[in-house]
């Protein structure tokens, strides 16, 4: 199905759905942005026009960077990275170290380094 948009006044298309969902994550659209396809009778939000896209989940060891952006619609997510078992224990350490007079604390130290 081909889209038409409406941006500042200016209409633009038409673009398939991939291209919309792309420019929404890009942040070249917004939600609040008008939307029409043939058969619609007047202009909607892109927000109530395009149903909710989730990407596909990164594959294991693939890091997120960056903040997370939603689409207009509020449906873009990123992936929960996993918990270093570095920093944990580097945590542990740190903690411990309070108690045993500051022993761990190297430990703690180089193991935080090196999750980072």
């Amino acid at each position: 199905m081909q889209y038409h948009i409406a941006k500042n006044g200016e209409k633009s298309g038409p673009f398939d759905q991939a291209e919309i969902y792309r420019r929404l994550v890009a942040g070249e659209l917004l939600g609040t942005d008008l939307g029409w396809h043939e058969g619609m009778g007047e202009w909607e939000p892109l927000s109530q026009l395009l149903p909710p896209q989730t990407p596909p989940l990164p594959s294991a060891g693939t890091p997120v960077f960056g903040p997370v952006t939603g689409s207009a619609a509020g449906s873009v997510f990123a992936a929960t990275p996993k918990t270093s078992g570095l920093a944990t224990a580097s945590l542990v350490c740190g903690i411990i170290s309070f108690f045993c007079l500051g022993l761990p604390g190297l430990p703690a130290v180089i193991m935080g380094h090196m999750a980072l």
